[in-house]
């Protein structure tokens, strides 16, 4: 790889030329170093292409080529990820891999960061970069009618300027850096140019097929691009490009090149600095000095020259009198072929929340044909709650429309849970995507619905952090919350490197709360972590409630099949003599109760003094679960009152669901009253005694 500060060899040896070239520093098209404009394909969406690059013969780039047979995407959504799936949590994919975060870490620092002489020492040939010039201000001239592009202008313009054109070398040369290297570069004009205002999703396909079909020619590219979306395009462009290797820089000017006073080259002229010297394996947008994660920004002001922030993770480089990279905040090297995502499902809805909304604006917004929308929330992921409109996103979400829950906060994000006001989007099935911006979670949305995967699929891929675009949201969002799956890990981790007896006194103590913990949050390789250390099944908590109670409680029905699998006790006790099907019953977890029933669970008097208070309060849909679960439907309370006794006094309904459940209606209190004494209407009361009178026909016939 021509670049020279890298996260490892790896990226040396996937930067090689195909085999049988040879590097050139001079451009390949003369005189106007510009790449004829092909004929335009179509813009159909098609399946993701996987492009594998040459190799080389170094050690690691054998390496690189077994990594590149894994294609598998990030996208993909296993069956074990779903949270419906009977196979959930046997064998998920790994998050990451900590030892290619731990290597490529180590080589960087070897490799140094800012060090002239080491960055040069890496650097094996002149970089050669590819610049995608789709139009926007930098390239712009004056006309009557205010700025416009203009065709020929910029190459020509590059030619002129001495930091862009060293007049000894061939055509589309700069200058020798500090590092010792001639940067060559050839561009690709767009036809037409265009305004950003008026890129769609069918200039990001064309640009990822640009690159994708050049991938194996250069060592990084440039994208320049007008303000206004850039960051939208940046977004995009990270999640199509997966197991991106070599740096795409995005960036352009707010004030035109053509201007004696201008931001475009000095934001051009550090763009082709860091993408042909600094391997950062990912999409950057590049602006006023100051390197970013592209899907991490947004535009800032129109008018001032620092446009763009990315204020929930900071710049991963720095132009300054030295390049100062943040080596720990960059992605890891991908070891896998690139993959492009050129399949956009583009119905998909912004819904800002404000004040006063309207349910019937909202539903017509969600309304087909739209697949998909991000709710632009209060604060931490809150909403109105309003019955109204928490009904419009719950039949959304019932119809099949993906919903993801953004907040309209730039710095901070979603923390789900924090509030009871987000209690109901979450009831909703709508996904809380952390500290995501709006630009990177419209397109990465529209990646992901285009990757044709069910809904439930979709909300486990949109919650997953795919490109660096949004934080680990347990570790940010519940810091030191011991269901966090990053500490529960942690903590396994640490024990390895305590003595035997030290390890065995930690797991007596911690590893129930630990086991507890991870099936509150339904995390079922945690839990295999846990058991795989030796912590059974049925560990208890402090209130000697076993991770079963905790997951029935909490509607996991993946981790319930789990821990059932591991033999789990069934019909274990608490403190208060509750078993895991009266939490699943209580919980309203009806599919959880079919699970626990199937392997043999009945219900504790718990139970049966719950279903009292349901009758008595008039709840139907409870009493059938809890009889569905086999409570008592005879049972009686302290004054000999039946459960029918309690129904008269409330509806006809609930009074046949006793009678079709086996109630017997011939049964007295302890003061000889009937169940049709104190019948609400003369229809129950009719009822009840025809039930009593069949009853007692049934019994002398018998």
């Amino acid at each position: 790889m021509g670049c020279g500060a890298t996260k490892g060899d790896a990226v040396v040896a996937q930067g090689l030329p195909p085999p049988g070239s040879t590097p050139s520093n001079s451009c390949k098209v003369a005189p106007d170093f510009i790449i004829p404009e092909p004929k335009l394909e179509p813009t159909t969406p098609q399946k993701p292409t996987v492009v594998a690059i040459a190799g080389g013969v170094t050690p690691t780039a054998a390496a690189v080529e077994l990594g590149s047979a894994i294609s598998r995407s990030k996208f993909d959504v296993s069956e074990e990820e779903l949270p419906d799936s009977p196979k959930a949590g046997a064998g998920s994919p790994a998050r990451g891999s900590v030892l290619l975060q731990a290597n490529a870490k180590r080589l960087m620092e070897e490799s140094g960061q800012t060090d002239v002489e080491k960055v040069a020492k890496t650097m094996t040939k002149d970089p050669h970069l590819l610049i995608l010039y789709t139009g926007g201000t930098i390239g712009m001239t004056a006309t009557e009618v205010g700025y416009a592009p203009r065709k020929g202008f910029l190459p020509q313009r590059m030619s002129e300027l001495p930091m862009f054109q060293d007049p000894q070398q061939p055509r589309g040369t700069m200058p020798k850096s500090i590092y010792g290297r001639y940067t060559t570069y050839e561009i690709k004009e767009y036809e037409p140019l265009l305004d950003s205002s008026s890129m769609e999703p069918k200039d990001w396909i064309r640009i990822a097929r640009d690159i994708e079909k050049e991938y194996a020619n250069y060592d990084g590219f440039i994208v320049l691009h007008g303000t206004d979306t850039m960051s939208h395009t940046a977004s995009a462009l990270s999640f199509m490009l997966e197991n991106l290797c070599k740096p795409v820089v995005v960036t352009g000017s707010q004030i035109p090149i053509a201007e004696l006073r201008n931001d475009g080259i000095e934001n051009l002229l550090d763009s082709m600095i860091v993408a042909g010297h600094f391997q950062i394996p990912e999409v950057l947008l590049l602006f006023r000095s100051r390197v970013f994660r592209g899907n991490r920004t947004w535009k800032e002001s129109s008018h001032s020259l620092e446009g763009f922030h990315s204020p929930n993770l900071p710049a991963l480089a720095t132009v300054s009198i030295t390049i100062d990279v943040d080596w720990d905040n960059v992605l890891p090297i991908p070891t896998s072929p690139l993959i492009v995502h050129t399949n956009l499902v583009t119905d998909i809805a912004v819904v800002t929340l404000y004040p006063g909304v309207s349910p019937t604006i909202v539903r017509a917004q969600l309304a087909e044909p739209v697949r998909g929308a991000v709710l632009q929330t209060f604060g931490a992921g809150n909403a109105p709650e309003v019955k109204e409109l928490l009904d419009v996103f719950r039949e959304a979400s019932a119809r099949g429309v993906l919903l993801v829950n953004v907040s309209q906060c730039r710095n901070g994000g979603v923390s789900s849970g924090a509030y009871a006001a987000s209690a109901g989007l979450v009831q909703a099935k709508v996904a809380p995507l952390g500290d995501i911006t709006l630009e990177a979670a419209l397109t990465k949305m529209a990646v992901v619905l285009g990757r044709g995967m069910s809904v439930e699929a979709a909300r486990v891929a949109m919650r997953r952090n795919l490109a660096g675009e949004l934080a680990d949201q347990e570790a940010d969002i519940h810091l030191m919350s011991l269901s966090s799956a990053a500490f529960i890990r942690a903590v396994g981790k640490a024990m390895g490197t305590f003595g035997q007896e030290s390890r065995a006194q930690i797991q007596k103590a911690l590893l129930p709360v630990l086991a507890c913990s991870a099936a509150s949050s339904g995390e079922i390789s945690e839990l295999a972590g846990i058991f795989r250390i030796g912590e059974s099944p049925d560990c208890c908590d402090y209130d000697n409630r076993a991770p079963l109670h905790i997951a029935a409680a909490e509607g996991h029905k993946d981790c319930v099949k789990f821990l059932l699998e591991k033999q789990a006790d069934v019909n274990i006790k608490d403190r208060w003599n509750s078993v895991p099907l009266d939490d699943a019953c209580l919980s309203g977890h009806t599919e959880v109760c079919d699970i626990l029933i199937a392997a043999g669970g009945v219900p504790s008097k718990r139970l049966s003094d719950q279903l009292f208070e349901a009758c008595h309060a008039g709840e139907i849909e409870k009493t059938k679960l809890m009889l569905k679960c086999k409570s008592d439907v005879n049972s009686v309370d302290y004054d000999g009152r039946s459960l029918l006794m309690l129904a008269a006094r409330q509806s006809i309904d609930l009074v046949k669901v006793l009678l079709e459940a086996g109630a017997d209606p011939s049964k007295t209190d302890t003061w000889g009253h009937t169940c049709s004494e104190g019948a609400k209407d003369e229809s129950i009361k009719i009822l009840l005694e025809e039930a009593a009178n069949q009853a007692l026909l049934d019994s002398v016939g018998h």
